[in-house]
């Protein structure tokens, strides 16, 4: 699809069908299918598709496609070339060759648009196609009449070349804008879990998830992602919620917590009772939110929409006053054909219909990729008029990635323990120890750790705990180590904030 005349045309078709809807996303050239199936199929819809010019894309496609883009490139630039020339050479390019360059072009770019035209024109819908086809086809007939006439001084075939071939390479960069920006909704649907392992009859089976039911038991072990909503039965855990709440440091969980799929097991094995399916947890919830934001049209774009509908027709029109009119005061047919060609010229990218919707699906990616999830479209339109913002401070401020900034011992073998306890553990805390020790050339000793959940790691007489900021290390009864550990602030945060007070919005800080 090129424009909102396209989507609206597959949009009104199917909705005047009987026992099927349709809700079209331009920006994903995707539509999303309401139907009966006693009724209707895939086949069914592709057909019907196809029938009204709109074919579902393959990857064979995508390949003619670009090779189509590439031979046009390599026709026009001989054009291009002239051009920069055209005052010491201005007979560079023989009309002829004009010609077959011309037409090469036209084959490969400009019979889709033409197809697409008489598409348009079947649906009573006029959209991009008319306009790029119209003024296109006038420059190349027009230039094709004065070369065999040869009268002519001026050809108008660099036009009708250089417009394809700018349009096509168009369409194409924004199509793979659209490819990069919808596959920050496929990475968020990547969380999921395909299976998980269901406790049945004293037996572990592994199950697809959309097989395993409310109150089955679920067994998920260290390090593995959360497959469904439930509540634990058995054991104890640290859990890493940041997907859903930007905190990175672990959340301690027992028997009859609460966790949420997507949230990963950093340490501990625990049972749950499932008690939502595939269908209703959190973050399939997330992610249903977020394909409605996407495939939902803003007050703008509705506006927008409703004015392509009229927009080529007038465009048309214009173009048809403009030949009049200048042919009336100039009487001549080339200026007055060049101009008329020119007005359907600097309309045909239809922007009117594309920026909108593209403008919302590359938005709305990227807030996906940062964690922001918003309730609806319509807070694109209202963001110039906030006045407040309330930030968290871990991950959001802060870079929610912990450093040692003070490290105190009374024994020269101190780093050496803490290396070798918390080397066994996957809590981030733990990682900046291991971090911090192998910078000081701290090494492996004999010791044999084991971690308690939400409390520590003991090894022999060695015990490491956590209060507060501090991290302590003691043998027996006695402190031999401190390590006082901190988050750090991302380098863009006072900016971020000072840019924010300068524009006269309010910045509060949220956390615990």
């Amino acid at each position: 699809m090129h424009c909102s005349n396209c989507s609206n045309t597959v949009e009104r078709h199917f909705n005047e069908l009987d026992y099927i809807k349709v809700n079209v996303s331009l920006a994903d050239n995707e539509g999303i299918f309401n139907y009966d199936d006693l009724y209707w199929n895939e086949s069914k819809i592709k057909k019907e598709l196809k029938k009204i010019g709109y074919p579902a894309q393959t990857d064979k496609k995508k390949t003619i496609d670009l090779i189509r883009l590439i031979v046009c490139i390599l026709a026009t630039l001989p054009f291009v070339v002239a051009m920069i020339l055209m005052h010491h050479h201005p007979n560079l390019l023989n009309g002829y060759v004009q010609l077959i360059l011309a037409s090469i072009v036209e084959i490969c770019a400009g019979i889709p648009f033409l197809i697409g035209m008489i598409n348009n024109i079947k649906n009573k819908s006029l959209g991009m196609d008319v306009l790029v086809t119209l003024g296109t086809l006038t420059a190349f007939i027009y230039s094709l009449i004065l070369l065999v006439s040869n009268n002519y001084e001026i050809l108008y075939f660099e036009t009708s070349a250089m417009v394809l071939t700018i349009v096509t390479l168009g369409k194409t960069i924004e199509k793979e804008a659209k490819r990069k920006t919808s596959s920050s909704l496929k990475g968020l649907m990547a969380l999921q879990e395909k299976t998980a392992y269901v406790v049945k009859d004293d037996a572990i089976i592994e199950t697809v998830i959309d097989d395993i039911n409310v109150d089955d038991i679920i067994v998920i072990a260290t390090g593995k992602t959360i497959p469904l909503d439930g509540i634990i039965v058995s054991g104890i855990a640290e859990i890493n919620e940041s997907l859903l709440t930007g905190e990175s440091l672990p959340v301690n969980k027992k028997e009859n917590d609460e966790v949420l799929a997507g949230t990963i097991l950093v340490s501990g094995n625990i049972k749950i009772r499932v008690n939502k399916n595939s269908k209703q947890t959190y973050l399939s919830n997330v992610i249903k939110k977020v394909e409605q934001i996407q495939a939902e049209k803003p007050r703008i774009q509705r506006i927008a929409d409703k004015i392509a509908n009229f927009f080529v027709p007038s465009v048309i029109l214009i173009s048809l006053i403009c030949f009049g009119v200048t042919y009336l005061i100039k009487n001549d047919l080339a200026i007055s054909i060049n101009r008329a060609i020119a007005v359907l010229m600097v309309s045909c990218p239809c922007a009117l219909g594309l920026a909108t919707p593209l403008s919302i699906l590359v938005v709305s990616s990227r807030a996906i990729k940062l964690g922001i999830i918003y309730n609806n479209t319509e807070i694109f339109e209202k963001a110039s008029k906030i006045e407040a913002i309330c930030f968290d401070k871990t991950g959001t401020l802060s870079e929610g990635a912990f450093q040692v900034i003070n490290y105190q011992s009374s024994s020269d073998d101190s780093l050496d323990i803490i290396y070798t306890m918390e080397s066994i553990s996957n809590h981030p805390i733990a990682k900046a120890l291991v971090d911090y020790a192998k910078k000081n050339n701290a090494k492996i000793i004999d010791l044999e750790a084991k971690e308690i959940i939400g409390k520590g790691i003991v090894a022999n007489d060695y015990f490491i705990y956590k209060e507060n900021k501090i991290v302590y290390l003691k043998q027996k009864d006695t402190i031999i180590a401190s390590v006082e550990i901190e988050d750090k602030i991302k380098e863009d945060a006072l900016g971020t904030i000072n840019s924010l007070k300068a524009k006269n919005i309010q910045v509060y800080l949220l956390t615990g």
